[in-house]
């Protein structure tokens, strides 16, 4: 039985073999042409500003204030839900910038998060401090713009793919989304094969199926002609490399690792084949259009 039956099953894209000493797509790092998200020290600002309040909890605690506990930790906690909530919302604004189509955040953490800070600012003015309620409440709105200035909205609009309806818009983020997550499942698979050599070939399919989704990002119609792509041959990566690592675990793996590998050259072949298809049929799109301005221009007697 070949690999691909084996560990494919409906997933395979054949009995394709590579040509023997046909290069490989090019070696690259796991992070290379994404966009690395670094250490933020304002997002650990945010976690840090409410220490005094933890203190006072604590101080309140040993002199059993129980008023004071309640505001002070009541405090504390909402101002950390907020920084909680405003590192994920960052995270989600960075996945969204590095898209072409997108949709927006499901839930505005962001814009949550400076409405709960403003909130908790007004009632420690208004309780814990015992200023007024006019000047409680203009601390708090100062608080939550400067929460908005500092770390921005959340993105609310859907973006990319120019003339594309809203309906088919949603419909290829929703499916490039669903592809994304199943090449990040791939890749923790393979991170439980403690195999080097397996681990940079699935690293290498992964580059080749992400360079495929931004092709599809940049003209969503490729969403039909790589519909194959999608729903088998990326799948079947995945699905057959869990299975993989779940015998390796068993210790059961050794036996299967040359179908395993058969079926990965297959794949190698058939992502590198869809690529070059899209590619190809942006070429030719591309010549039509020239053709047909170069007929309009001879009609204008401009050639």
């Amino acid at each position: 039985m070949s690999g691909a039956k084996r560990f494919g099953g409906a997933h395979s894209p054949g009995n394709a073999r590579p040509t023997p000493g046909a290069a490989g797509p090019a070696r690259r790092s796991w992070f290379s042409g994404r966009k690395t998200r670094g250490f933020s020290w304002r997002i650990l600002g945010l976690y840090l500003a409410p220490s005094p309040l933890l203190l006072t909890g604590v101080g309140a605690i040993l002199t059993a204030d129980l008023p004071r506990i309640l505001w002070a930790m009541g405090g504390w906690a909402a101002l950390i839900l907020a920084a909680r909530l405003t590192g994920e919302g960052v995270k989600a604004a960075a996945a969204y910038d590095e898209r072409i189509i997108a949709r927006p955040p499901a839930f505005p953490r962001k814009l949550v998060a400076a409405a709960l800070t403003g909130l908790s600012i007004a009632g420690l003015c208004f309780i814990g401090a015992g200023l007024g309620l006019p000047i409680s409440l203009f601390y708090g709105v100062l608080a939550a713009g400067a929460h908005v200035a500092a770390f921005g909205p959340d993105p609310l609009r859907a973006k990319g793919g120019a003339g594309v309806s809203s309906v088919d818009l949603d419909r290829v983020a929703e499916k490039l989304e669903t592809a994304e997550a199943v090449v990040k499942e791939t890749a923790a698979a393979a991170d439980r094969l403690r195999d080097r050599g397996l681990s940079e070939r699935i690293d290498r399919l992964a580059f080749a199926a992400r360079d495929i989704l931004r092709e599809i990002e940049s003209d969503p119609r490729d969403m039909v002609r790589a519909r194959r792509f999608l729903s088998v041959h990326l799948v079947g990566l995945r699905d057959s490399t869990l299975k993989f690592a779940a015998a390796r675990e068993k210790g059961a793996a050794e036996a299967l690792r040359g179908e395993y590998e058969a079926l990965l050259g297959d794949l190698e072949t058939s992502f590198a084949r869809q690529r070059e298809r899209l590619v190809a049929s942006d070429q030719t799109a591309l010549e039509v259009e020239i053709e047909v301005l170069r007929d309009r221009l001879k009609q204008e007697g401009a050639l």
